[in-house]
């Protein structure tokens, strides 16, 4: 359909007109544009189309392959299952929720709760790999409604870790590529630096290199300020990467967190790398024992621990990716195109 009409006497242009229409408010799907044209009162001809409007492309469509991926937002077109379950503090009772519109289901979750507030029980895993998160434990589960009021860190949901955890079963084999292949992680958190403590972002490994696994956390034990990741191999002080960064986190702040491992990397340095934006950088690594190990991993994956009572993380959660390949950085910027923590 034409968008540009001329006006011309004898041949000869006198004006020119333009028609133009915002259409970047529909909604996804069909929809019927028409141009009329009117004589008066009088309809003299109309013209129409269809225009088919796309939904944005999800993070996961523009990035996909995830192996797992843990949020409280739409990431992956098309899903449209469960995103979280919860326990609710005043009969126990639990609920399964799904995003409602593609956003955030505020009004279920609060309706649920009442009052009161809500745990997490399940994590669930968007990719449909069945690597869900679960933790049944009452005293570890994560806050979500505290005295009913959705928990939110830079102003969007976030699960409330008062040391809190979640696992996912029967995933040692599964993730065994976090500490023997090439892989990306971006985790979207606020850790609370006031509590000294190990806060465990997600470990396979248990924290220590006489394990097989991965582990990443921030440290501030001993006055230590320092994000810690460590890929063990089964050798208690031969570790593949071991990597201190110090000054990257700061208390409670929203950070958006990339990590790239590249574990049988003939060069120890490259083994690792990352950064959180407007800071320093996580690379640096100094472990140097190769080959990597390809045993399972010793501890099914944690979210928030390190499979070690009493190391739980404090601080709040809202996103966990994870591929076994080499995502571009560009990925960082997209995810912070909806925290807009940079």
């Amino acid at each position: 359909m034409a968008n540009r009409y001329e006006i011309k006497v004898d041949g000869v242009l006198q004006q020119e007109l333009k028609l133009e229409a915002n259409l970047s408010a529909l909604a996804t799907g069909t929809h019927t544009v028409t141009v009329e044209a009117y004589d008066g009162a009088t309809l003299v001809s109309s013209n129409s189309i269809n225009v088919e409007v796309s939904a944005d492309p999800m993070l996961l469509d523009t990035y996909p392959g995830a192996k797992a991926a843990y949020s409280l937002r739409s990431i992956k077109g098309g899903y449209v299952g469960e995103i979280f379950t919860l326990r609710r503090s005043s009969d126990n009772a639990e609920q399964a929720f799904t995003l409602v519109g593609g956003e955030f289901p505020t009004s279920d979750v609060l309706s649920f709760a009442g009052s009161g507030d809500a745990f997490g029980t399940k994590w669930n895993d968007v990719m449909g790999n069945g690597m869900d998160a679960i933790q049944t434990t009452a005293s570890l589960q994560p806050k979500l409604v505290s005295a009913g009021v959705v928990e939110t860190l830079n102003g969007k949901p976030a699960w409330n870790f008062n040391k809190s955890r979640f696992q996912v079963p029967n995933s040692k084999a599964y993730f065994k590529f976090l500490h023997s292949l090439q892989n990306t992680a971006i985790a979207v958190l606020g850790v609370d630096k006031a509590v000294t403590l190990l806060n465990p972002i997600f470990s396979t490994g248990g924290g220590s290199s006489g394990n097989v696994g991965i582990t990443i956390n921030y440290d501030n034990r001993s006055s230590w300020d320092r994000l810690k990741q460590l890929i063990g191999k089964g050798v208690s002080g031969s570790s593949v990467v071991d990597v201190d960064t110090t000054g990257l986190v700061t208390g409670y702040n929203q950070s958006i967190l990339l990590y790239k491992h590249d574990p049988q990397n003939a060069t120890a340095a490259q083994r690792n790398a990352g950064s959180k934006r407007n800071a320093s950088s996580l690379n640096a690594n100094t472990a140097t024992a190769s080959p990597v190990s390809t045993a399972n991993a010793t501890f099914d994956l944690e979210i928030g621990g390190v499979n070690i009572s009493g190391y739980e993380m404090t601080g709040k959660y809202q996103e966990l990716i994870i591929w076994d390949s080499n995502v571009p950085e560009q990925a960082q910027l997209d995810v912070n195109s909806f925290y807009s923590t940079f």
